[in-house]
């Protein structure tokens, strides 16, 4: 063979790719004659020798070549990053030193082998994903990933992929650029940490501020309450001692009535006209009484009332007669005025309602020099509502004196209570009364003109109630108050620890012609019951040795028939409730109201309750009740010794004994005050409280007597 035959035309390696598609195999070779020849997939060898003969004659083959490669490899070799190509296919023909130490591989174990050859299946796979992306779109891509190291280490890279393209842009190859920065990633995530915790510490302050700010807010806010509460307090000192100045005004003027009326007719120097002095003092006292308790009662939530079926008119003629006498003995016309239909009968606490219409009468009675006192009584089916408007034409309030008009210890100017007297407590007891009724009390007053007090409670009605157009004449009602029975007949059986009770209650069961059998206290009573057949029995609730309680509970399992009734001094609404839940058919209040005791015990025994008797007359004989009365008075100043004594020794039990027996006996003999006393004594033993200055007021009390 000939040497310009061997001698042929050089090719370089950058120029034949320049021809070849990326699609096809290119393959050196010599043939058989020992020329060098280039076979090329799907072209013809002709075709592959006509891109060797257009080669310049100046060229080498491939003598070019090697000192660019030479040149590449040393370039790519020095760069501290990942470098290298992959066919379309996704073989490696070029690599660094970088990537074949971080595979803990040699060159020659990376080229030619695809990434499924050194990596998992899913990294594999997303990487080969991508380069098929790159050579199908023909744009590169720059992305963040990890690729394991030898060590077994994650490491974060930052790659760039671009595709290589020949003189017919086509390609042929990706190159790849990866650059480790898990370093940097590293010290993004330190600094994310120190981030992170910046703003947990500046939410912390944030938080520690507000709550400072709260605490800050909280502080100043007590001490605006703080302050309010001084000035409420203030204002309060000095409204309860005008009360107390008041209150020792109306308490003292009555006894100094009293005392001295008393100690007249005593010496001879008044006839007994004086008594009516007396008396009518006496009532003033009492009510003034009744006041501070009712308010007392109200602030201790424990004032309730009583539904019981009444005679509306009756009522509301019981009020006319009360507060008519006050208003004509003044020169002032007093008269109803009805808006009908009106109920006849209506569900209520007919003591309460009463004593709200009479306060408010009063009232306007007090502050009415002339004139008139007018009682708008009407009712609102719809909204079950019953009203009673009080009107007069009195001195009126100013609107400052409006604003603390039902305020307890206060009254509309300090003057007031100077010029007319009066505890202050009446409007504020007589609206806590009202709502406890289901209602209120407003008012709309103009100075110098007139007042007008609305007292709205709820309508409840009966199921005999009916709607009326005439209001019944006067003497129907009182032909009510006062008919005539025949007297009563029975057995009844009689448990009641104190002997003086025991006797008074004999006495007012015998007058009303019963037979009564007496037990002193509750396991008598049951003897009494296993022996004979009682047609009602009356149980005093606290006795010794077996109390009410028990009693009832044991006649129940003997199978006692007989309607069986409470006695009691405890009457509050859930005491009572409490009496019936476990098994009495009813109660009697002590002190005994006799009109109420009689109709009760009439009731239970199946006979005409009507008695023939006005409601305060006395049925007793004078001359037995006053020695029941007197032998009373000794026993119980005997009781009150005892009761100084066990003061003394803190012994509240038997402080609470003594003043329950007192509370309970003594208003039945008209010791009405002694019955208070003895209420708020027991109050404050049953609380281990010691009542040194009402047993001290209370023996004052009785020594007198």
């Amino acid at each position: 063979m000939s040497d310009k035959k061997l001698n042929k035309k050089k090719l370089q390696f950058h120029q034949l790719v320049e021809y070849v598609d990326s699609a096809q195999e290119v393959e050196l070779c010599y043939d058989e004659q020992g020329r060098i020849a280039i076979h090329i997939n799907d072209v013809s060898n002709e075709v592959a020798q006509s891109i060797v003969d257009s080669a310049d004659d100046t060229d080498e083959v491939f003598s070019y070549f090697p000192s660019t490669r030479e040149t590449l490899k040393a370039l790519i070799n020095g760069v501290n990053s990942v470098i290298c190509i992959k066919d379309i296919k996704g073989r490696y023909i070029l690599t660094n030193e970088y990537f074949a130490k971080a595979l803990g591989r040699t060159e020659e174990n990376i080229l030619g082998y695809t990434d499924f050859d050194f990596f998992d299946e899913t990294l594999a796979s997303r990487l080969h994903e991508i380069d098929r992306q790159i050579i199908e779109s023909g744009e590169g891509r720059t992305y963040e990933g990890y690729l394991p190291h030898v060590d077994g280490i994650h490491h974060a890279y930052l790659t760039n992929k671009i595709p290589l393209m020949n003189r017919n842009n086509v390609i042929y190859a990706v190159a790849v650029i990866s650059t480790d920065i898990s370093i940097q990633k590293e010290k993004e995530r330190i600094l994310e940490e120190l981030r992170t915790e910046q703003q947990k510490l500046l939410s912390s302050l944030q938080e520690k501020y507000n709550e400072l700010e709260d605490a800050v807010d909280k502080r100043r806010k007590v001490e605006r309450e703080l302050e309010e509460l001084a000035q409420s307090l203030l204002g309060e000192n000095e409204a309860k001692s005008r009360f107390l100045a008041n209150m020792s005004h109306e308490i003292r003027t009555p006894i100094t009535s009293i005392i001295g009326y008393a100690e007249a007719i005593q010496d001879g120097d008044v006839d007994t006209s004086g008594i009516d002095t007396i008396i009518r003092n006496g009532k003033h006292l009492l009510s003034v009484i009744n006041d501070i308790l009712d308010l007392s009662k109200i602030e201790a939530r424990k004032l309730d009332v009583e539904m019981l079926d009444i005679d509306f008119f009756r009522l509301l003629k019981d009020v006319e007669s009360v507060v008519s006498k006050t208003a004509t003995d003044k020169g002032l016309e007093f008269f109803f005025e009805y808006q009908i239909p009106l109920p006849n009968r209506i569900l209520c606490d007919d003591t309460r309602l009463r004593q709200i219409l009479i306060n408010l009468c009063n009232n306007a009675i007090k502050f009415t020099d002339k004139g008139y006192i007018q009682i708008w009584v009407s009712n609102d089916t719809a909204l079950k509502k019953l009203y009673f408007s009080v009107v007069d034409t009195g001195i009126g309030m100013s609107e400052e004196q409006q604003k603390k008009l039902f305020e307890p210890f206060s009254q509309a100017d300090s003057s007031t209570s100077r010029v007319y007297g009066g505890t202050g407590l009446g409007l504020n007891i007589s609206r806590s009364l009202a709502q406890l009724m289901g209602g209120d009390i407003s008012f709309t007053s103009e100075h110098h003109i007139g007042s007008c007090f609305t007292l709205t409670i709820e309508m409840k009605l009966p199921e005999e109630c009916k709607f009326v157009s005439e209001i019944p004449q006067e003497s129907t009602i009182i032909e009510s108050k006062v008919v005539e029975s025949p007297m009563l007949s029975g057995t009844v059986l009689l448990a009641e620890d104190h002997e003086d009770n025991r006797k008074l209650i004999v006495m007012m069961l015998t007058k009303m012609g019963l037979t009564v059998v007496e037990a002193y206290n509750g396991e008598k009573a049951v003897e009494q019951a296993m022996l004979n057949d009682f047609d009602l029995i009356l149980l005093d609730i606290q006795m010794p040795v077996m109390d009410g309680l028990q009693a009832r509970e044991m006649m129940d399992q003997i199978g006692v028939a007989a309607p069986i009734i409470a006695l009691t001094a405890n009457a509050m609404k859930h005491e009572v409730d409490h009496y019936k839940e476990v098994g009495f058919d009813d109660y009697l209040a002590k002190p005994i109201k006799r009109s109420q005791f009689i109709k009760t015990v009439a009731f239970y025994l199946g006979q005409d309750s009507k008695v023939a008797m006005a409601e305060d007359e006395d049925p007793f004989d004078n001359s037995a009740f006053e020695q029941m009365k007197n032998n009373y008075v000794e026993n119980l100043q005997y009781e009150v010794e005892q009761l100084i004594k066990y003061t003394e020794q803190k012994n509240y039990k038997q402080i609470a004994r003594i003043s329950h027996i007192i509370k309970g006996t003594a208003g039945n003999f008209g010791f009405d005050d002694a019955t208070r006393i003895a209420g708020e004594i027991e109050s404050k033993a049953r609380e281990n409280k010691t009542a040194t200055e009402l047993v001290k007021q209370l023996f004052g009390y009785t020594a007198q007597l």
